[in-house]
């Protein structure tokens, strides 16, 4: 048209190019405004982008699904679910029970060291209860400590003070202990 947009199955194009229907393509698809660009790598199966952040579906707060739930977000309740499309929680983690065996390998939720060294170390979570004022809340982690590679459970309340103070251990031997690192007796 006159103003130098082509239109394939329009009269009247509103973009640069505008196509009413199917397209088909062979070879990968770039997109650029020269200062960023998102590319979907046809061959590797891979979106990129590059620049800035990418958004998906940012503003018009669609709910977004990757592998048919596998992933979902629920925009409207800023909720994110795994496993599930209806969340109920910021973030909602589902799936089947697993035996008893296989648990260890199986669980609804994960957390491991990438390390395989001999180092010492934890793996836990922190429940932070005041934002404004870091170090406050409370943590479960399983401590690693020397080179056997055996973890004990230690459970520390911070008071501003992202150490914390240990309250509660219980060791790889099944010993507790209440304000003791080095618990001595079985609970019964």
């Amino acid at each position: 048209n006159e103003a130098g947009r082509v239109g394939i199955n329009t009269q009247e194009p509103k973009s640069t190019l505008e196509v009413i229907g199917d397209i088909s393509a062979s070879g990968d698809l770039t997109i650029s405004d020269g200062t960023r660009t998102l590319q979907y790598d046809v061959s590797a199966g891979e979106l990129n982008h590059s620049g800035a952040t990418l958004n998906i579906n940012k503003t018009n707060g669609v709910d977004t699904s990757f592998d048919n739930g596998t992933l979902y977000v629920d925009a409207s309740a800023n909720r994110v679910g795994i496993g599930v499309t209806n969340p109920t929680g910021s973030l909602t983690v589902a799936k089947q029970m697993t035996p008893s065996a296989s648990f260890f390998d199986s669980p609804h939720l994960k957390l491991e060291a990438l390390s395989t060294d001999d180092l010492d170390g934890k793996v836990g979570i922190v429940f932070e209860s005041s934002t404004n004022r870091g170090g406050f809340g409370a943590s479960i982690a399983a401590l690693r400590s020397g080179t056997n590679g055996h973890p004990d459970i230690v459970f520390n309340i911070h008071k501003g003070d992202k150490e914390g103070n240990e309250v509660l251990r219980i060791n790889e031997d099944g010993k507790v202990g209440i304000g003791t690192t080095n618990p001595e007796n079985l609970v019964s």
